[in-house]
């Protein structure tokens, strides 16, 4: 009996013979066609998945690691009620907060019936907006809506109104001026018209004229400080993070910490070791919302950031809102104020 035939290409090219062996004399080749055809129709139906895989839609949420009540990083002994907590992409990704209730709330109806990945990045009060902004696409933070911002961002339903606040030192001094007078947040509402509402309202007389012209034109470039023996400080102080600013209330660096009241009271409250007063009245309103943008979507992308926004819409306005889902989570027990349970009523028609 002559030799089995290998899978060579020469062999294989070879016209078949006639007769009773050729069946069992290339069988082996013939397999070896059709495992080979088979391969070849595998390889075709794998390309437009990968290709698909690569072109997954993704959009990019800024979230606030220091901004409690609203948006903040969990702690070690976090207390959130679980039961009550919205658990979504952002509450997984170990962020907790009013605003990011309401955005997983949205992002969980999203990914019901879209095909979007989440990606989220950190972001500050110094690269939320202006000029060092972050490429984000959704902002799940508590941002105040002003002019400039609607300029380039995209709003959803007001979500929040809060007002401009301050906690003052336990020891205010009596004698030279050796410290900066305020502490602020880098590029928020509180910068210039918080500090301009505060130092108008009274409530600072000794140093009103002096924060008036720490917020000037063009005083920004020379920054207005005060000089005490060898030490020089800031008339007002300016932090990337309300820890930060917490933190230089407590330790006597600052006299006032302004900005918004909630904001204020749970950065403090953190700290329960300091002393300090903090203001039972607002001197600005400032309304929330979720701001997004769409710079350099896809149409698929832009369909989702679109869903997003009707999401946000719905839940917010529907009766059983999840304005009051995030405030019984995060804001309780401190009672609303009368504009803020006016501003519910405004948009849900009751407030409980």
């Amino acid at each position: 009996m002559p030799p089995e035939p290998t899978d060579s290409p020469s062999t294989a090219e070879k016209a078949p013979p006639t007769g009773a062996s050729h069946s069992k004399r290339y069988r082996k080749p013939v397999r070896t066609w059709i495992n080979k055809a088979l391969f070849t129709c595998a390889a075709a139906m794998m390309l437009p998945l990968t290709s698909a895989a690569q072109e997954r839609t993704v959009l990019t949420v800024g979230v606030r690691a220091d901004a409690a009540p609203f948006s903040y990083r969990a702690p070690a002994n976090d207390r959130t009620n679980a039961d009550r907590a919205v658990r979504g992409p952002l509450y997984k990704a170990g962020y907790r907060g009013y605003v990011v209730q309401i955005c997983d709330a949205a992002f969980n109806e999203v990914l019901r019936d879209t095909d979007v990945q989440i990606e989220l990045i950190e972001v500050n009060t110094a690269n939320r907006f202006g000029d060092q902004q972050a490429d984000w696409h959704v902002l799940c933070d508590p941002a105040s809506i002003t002019a400039g911002r609607l300029r380039h961002q995209m709003p959803t339903v007001p979500v929040y109104l809060s007002g401009i606040g301050f906690a003052t030192a336990a020891e205010v001094p009596k004698g030279v001026l050796c410290q900066s007078v305020a502490g602020i947040a880098d590029n928020t509402t509180a910068s210039h018209d918080g500090i301009r509402a505060v130092a108008e309202s009274g409530e600072v007389p000794r140093w009103r004229d002096l924060l008036l012209s720490a917020i000037e034109p063009g005083t920004s470039d020379q920054r207005a400080t005060v000089d005490c023996e060898e030490t020089t400080a800031d008339v007002v102080l300016t932090k990337d993070s309300h820890v930060d600013l917490a933190r230089a209330l407590c330790e006597g660096e600052i006299i006032y910490y302004i900005g918004d009241l909630e904001i204020v009271r749970k950065n403090l409250e953190a700290r329960p070791d300091c002393r300090y007063d903090l203001s039972d009245t607002t001197y600005r309103d400032e309304r929330y919302t979720i701001f997004t943008r769409q710079d350099g979507l896809d149409a698929p992308a832009r369909a989702a950031l679109t869903r997003f926004r009707e999401e946000i819409s719905a839940q917010v306005l529907q009766p059983d809102s999840i304005l009051l889902d995030a405030y019984e989570t995060y804001l309780t027990p401190v009672r609303p104020s009368r504009k803020l349970a006016a501003f519910y009523w405004s948009l849900i028609g009751r407030f409980e």
